[in-house]
């Protein structure tokens, strides 16, 4: 008869994440936030909403909102390219895209080895950024928390 064990020792910490680069630095979104990428479709402008909201676009039928992190986290802005990604992602029943250069991998990160960000970061890089990850051969990764830039001042009074 076999004996169960309280804590397995063969237990993973390890969750994936979407990496994807945006203005040369690389960042992080849990892959259970990711619900597709589609190549960068018409965007559509809004009038009067905060600058880092690109604009909309039409998924099958959805309008979808697209964010763009570069604004926020104030990184230098380059001309939107068709070369750029949409990550679409939800969040308690919304649905939103996220606008991004490039998507670089899925990569299965150890949570243990995710550091807390340090004040040494900039403040927008604080206060959307749950932790770095150091990759070997992608550098730093920035872990995004997607919760506190839907919930950010700049977008919350958009709801999607």
């Amino acid at each position: 008869m076999d004996k169960l064990s309280v804590s397995d020792p063969g237990a993973s910490n390890e969750s994936k994440y979407s990496i994807f680069q945006l203005t040369g630095y690389v960042f992080g979104l849990t892959l259970s936030d990711v619900k597709e990428i589609v190549p960068l479709p018409r965007i559509t402008r809004i009038p009067n909403v905060h600058h880092s909201i690109l604009g909309v676009f039409n998924l099958r039928g959805q309008i979808i909102s697209i964010l763009d992190l570069r604004r926020l986290l104030n990184l230098e802005i380059k001309p939107v390219s068709t070369k750029n990604f949409i990550l679409i992602s939800t969040l308690k029943n919304m649905v939103f895209g996220i606008y991004v250069d490039k998507v670089l991998d899925v990569l299965s990160v150890d949570e243990l080895k995710i550091q807390i960000p340090t004040r040494d970061l900039a403040l927008p890089f604080l206060s959307y950024v749950k932790g770095i990850y150091e990759d070997k051969r992608l550098g730093n990764i920035y872990m995004m928390d997607i919760e506190a830039i839907i919930n950010s001042k700049e977008i919350r009074q958009y709801r999607f």
